[in-house]
């Protein structure tokens, strides 16, 4: 499911079978590395979007987790932390969390939660369809992952 009016309209109705969130992490930046930031969060968005369509049935993709690059990292962690509780709150009992930015290597998510930090793809370069090749590629490595997961 997608953050949108229409599946979120029969949340109510599958949430029984909807277990697991997939949450972007995006940083925004408006100094020099402004490029850079662009690349992680289309590389993250397009990922974070396919892998959805992939688990459609078992996945809600959430709005993205943005922040400023430059924000001191336990500010956004505890932010992050917030957000992480509220979704276990509503019942979810996996939480994925994806990103381009290196610096969350080292954050502690909660049981059953993964944070998949990974290498920046510049996209913006790549014609569409060795984007969506790439993406694809890219979405069979973490079919393992979730499944494992789930397993647990």
């Amino acid at each position: 499911m997608q953050w949108n009016a229409k599946d979120l309209s029969s949340l109510k109705e599958v949430k029984e079978y909807i277990d697991t969130a997939i949450v972007p992490l995006l940083p925004i930046s408006l100094k020099g590395d402004m490029v850079q930031t662009g690349s992680m969060v289309e590389f993250t968005q397009m990922l974070s979007m396919a892998l959805q369509v992939q688990f459609t049935g078992r996945t809600l993709l959430f709005p993205p987790f943005t922040y400023w690059k430059h924000e001191e990292f336990s500010k956004k962690s505890i932010r992050l932390q917030e957000w992480e509780q509220t979704i276990q709150n509503e019942g979810f009992t996996h939480i994925f969390y994806f990103t381009s930015d290196l610096d969350w290597k080292h954050y502690e998510a909660g049981q059953g939660n993964e944070v998949l930090v990974l290498p920046t793809v510049p996209l913006e370069s790549m014609e569409e369809k060795f984007k969506h090749s790439m993406i694809q590629d890219q979405v069979k490595q973490f079919i393992n992952l979730f499944v494992q997961k789930w397993q647990q």
